[in-house]
């Protein structure tokens, strides 16, 4: 579903920028973080704002604050 959306995007040539996420302290994401975070960056990209919000607090309750930036985010491994 993901990638016939993006085709068509990229037809339209409106297709979402991917953000490469850095890691902010040195411990890197697993994969399941950061599909998480890449899901929410979409969400954003496309104006689902329900469903960001509702990813990034899933990504605080793995233990990951989320830090965007204009054309990319950060994630950063919390204390708790």
């Amino acid at each position: 579903v993901l990638e016939g959306l993006y085709q068509v995007y990229f037809a339209l040539g409106i297709a979402p920028k991917e953000s490469s996420s850095a890691t902010v302290g040195g411990q890197a994401p697993d994969s399941a973080v950061q599909a998480l975070a890449q899901q929410r960056w979409q969400a954003k990209g496309e104006r689902r704002f329900d469903e960001a919000d509702r990813l990034r607090a899933q990504l605080e309750g793995l233990g990951w604050q989320v830090i965007d930036h204009k054309d990319h985010f950060q994630l950063q491994k919390t204390d708790g």
